[in-house]
């Protein structure tokens, strides 16, 4: 989708392996990264519509049945489910619908506009083991490592 935009604003893509460098920080700060010298007030203008079409075609974020399943395993489990991020509440508008797959599965979204620490402050996830009444020991983690 970034690329889309890219070409849109006629820049050059970029290779598969740039956003892992990034991977993590919000898109808007990323992009600055991803793409040098980019306008970013432009680059809001021409994601706000591919953003969109991307979500009510289906084409963003496709998660795979088999990861919902093992969603659905882990809650039947017992275990309780969070979402943490450093995206911004509108590059997680189409994730937080409620009509989203997701919802249903998921007890709380931490992200940056609802959080007081952020990825990579380790404060972030006390903020969220205290609101869930949870201890270290008994939580797990799962992200991306460079």
């Amino acid at each position: 989708m970034e690329n889309e935009i890219l070409v849109a604003m006629e820049r050059n893509p970029m290779s598969r392996d740039v956003p892992i460098n990034t991977w993590g920080q919000p898109l808007f700060d990323a992009i600055t990264v991803r793409s040098p010298g980019i306008d970013v007030k432009e680059f809001k203008v021409v994601y706000h519509p591919i953003i969109a079409e991307y979500t009510k075609s289906g084409k963003l974020d496709k998660i795979p049945q088999a990861n919902y399943d093992a969603l659905d395993k882990l809650i039947s489990m017992g275990k309780l489910l969070i979402v943490l991020t450093s995206g911004t509440r509108g590059e997680l508008k189409h994730t937080l619908d409620p009509d989203h797959l997701l919802v249903s599965r998921i007890k709380a979204f931490y992200y940056k506009d609802n959080a007081q620490f952020h990825k990579p402050d380790p404060r972030v996830f006390d903020e969220l083991l205290v609101a869930h009444n949870l201890s270290p020991q008994s939580s797990a983690y799962v992200g991306l490592h460079k």
